[in-house]
């Protein structure tokens, strides 16, 4: 009996060890961990907001052209009429915002002069706006240039043709000429008026637009304009080509001169 009792007293005891066991191991009250230290929320610096350079050449502004596009060897077109009765402009006197020349900015003979959004190699986060007919925007001569994160706006609707050349490039928005390598990206570009470019390449110049907005719109043609292929007096494409229009978008003239775009929109009215 003694015997019995002492293993039946064992007996009870484990199963009493192996009941406290699982209650411990499976209970589902749960011990709370400490509270995690709280972190100081820091406030996170605010990314400075880019600064555009506002430049706007006005109608009534004085200027003066710095630049012969024939006699500077900009232009490979030679043909060109500045004394036809019909017309005011020369179709290689250039005025330009900003002249680009062998590598340098030449701030001497651009209106812009002086301005923190032009270097030697590049342009950006300039807004250009021109309101003088004739007056280009930007003009690269001999030059590798970047203009990026920009816009650059001919706004001249009245302009009739009579003072504007497209194989000239006298205008235009952009124009860039010689042994030049030019890449835009990331820029607007608009040109309203008669024949005004949106963007120009001429005499072996090479352009690239990447990520590149660019609308032309046309206008009205000087009074009595006759439509004809003299090159020296074309304003309008000549009836022979069967094709109709005076706004232009982009143009190119010279031996192997080139032009590619990429991931851009492009449009043009009239």
């Amino acid at each position: 009996m003694k015997y019995q009792s002492y293993k039946r007293a064992m007996a009870l005891a484990l199963i009493s060890a192996m009941t406290a066991g699982a209650t411990a191991c499976g209970s589902q009250q749960t011990t709370q961990s400490p509270a995690p230290e709280t972190i100081a929320e820091t406030e996170t610096s605010a990314k400075p907001e880019i600064q555009m350079t506002e430049l706007v050449i006005t109608a009534d502004q004085q200027t003066t052209s710095t630049i012969n596009g024939l006699d500077d060897g900009l232009c490979s077109w030679s043909t060109g009429g500045t004394d036809a009765s019909t017309l005011n402009g020369d179709d290689y006197s250039m005025t330009p915002v900003v002249y680009i020349n062998n590598g340098i900015y030449e701030a001497d003979k651009s209106i812009a002069g002086t301005i923190d959004a032009v270097t030697d190699t590049e342009i950006s986060n300039l807004n250009l706006v021109v309101e003088q007919e004739a007056v280009n925007g930007i003009i690269v001569n001999n030059s590798d240039y970047t203009i990026k994160d920009s816009s650059v706006n001919i706004n001249v609707p009245e302009a009739d043709g009579s003072e504007t050349c497209d194989f000239s490039g006298v205008g235009s928005a952009i124009a860039v000429y010689g042994d030049s390598s030019l890449t835009i990206s990331n820029t607007e570009i608009n040109a309203d008026g008669v024949a005004n470019l949106a963007v120009f390449a001429n005499n072996g110049s090479s352009a690239l637009l990447d990520n590149v907005t660019l609308h032309s719109d046309g206008g009205t043609l000087y009074e009595n304009y006759i439509n004809s292929p003299n090159q020296g007096t074309m304003v309008a494409p000549p009836w022979i080509l069967g094709i109709m229009g005076n706004s232009r978008g982009t143009n190119l003239m010279g031996d192997d001169s080139t032009m590619s775009v990429i991931d851009s929109d492009v449009s043009a009215s009239n």
